[in-house]
């Protein structure tokens, strides 16, 4: 229907500009009286032809309409999902970054002598309309330049090893309590 449209306003723009053209090259008299009611004719038949051919049967007006409808459906689906995935992947950006700054900041706050390093991936879950947290990385740096030293003792010191493994342990629980984010997506690692 609209390609039908198109194609008439077209051709009554063609006509008026022929018409136009005609009527500046003639020169004024009276021919020029009769030159624009012919002229003027052929406009109005130009503008009345796809009418008599919606009544003679020639137009399938109805075929046209739902052919219109249906490019215009579909157009609008496509429309309409690239602009939901491309908010979906916005909203998933987002939250990422914001729990990375939320994390980084109780961190720092709990944390002060260490520095942090977090990636967060977060995936929409289209099933449940919600966001699920696929993994969050947390770099862990410590700035402690002179570890404790004991001296004259009877106990064995702890190793270094084990040390970070309750220093891991103490963020995974600690971003876990805060925000409510599963263990086993945290890793923690060394910067």
């Amino acid at each position: 229907m609209i390609e039908f449209m198109k194609n008439w306003v077209i051709t009554i723009s063609v006509c008026v500009f022929f018409i136009i053209a005609v009527e500046s090259i003639l020169p004024s008299n009276d021919l020029k009286k009769y030159a624009k009611f012919v002229l003027g004719l052929i406009l109005i038949i130009t503008i009345i032809n796809p009418i008599i051919k919606i009544i003679n049967g020639n137009l399938n007006i109805t075929s046209a309409i739902n052919m219109d409808k249906y490019t215009e459906d579909k157009l609008y689906k496509n429309t309409y999902e690239e602009y939901k995935n491309k908010n979906i992947e916005s909203t998933c950006k987002n939250f990422e970054y914001n729990l990375e700054k939320q994390c980084m900041n109780k961190l720092k706050e709990k944390y002060s002598d260490n520095n942090f390093k977090i990636a967060v991936k977060v995936k929409y879950q289209e099933d449940t309309n919600s966001f699920k947290i696929m993994s969050m990385n947390v770099g862990v740096k410590k700035h402690k330049v002179v570890e404790k030293v004991v001296i004259n003792t009877k106990r064995e010191p702890k190793s270094k090893e084990k040390v970070e493994d309750k220093l891991d342990k103490e963020i995974k629980n600690y971003i876990n309590k805060e925000f409510e984010i599963p263990i086993n997506v945290i890793n923690i690692y060394k910067i």
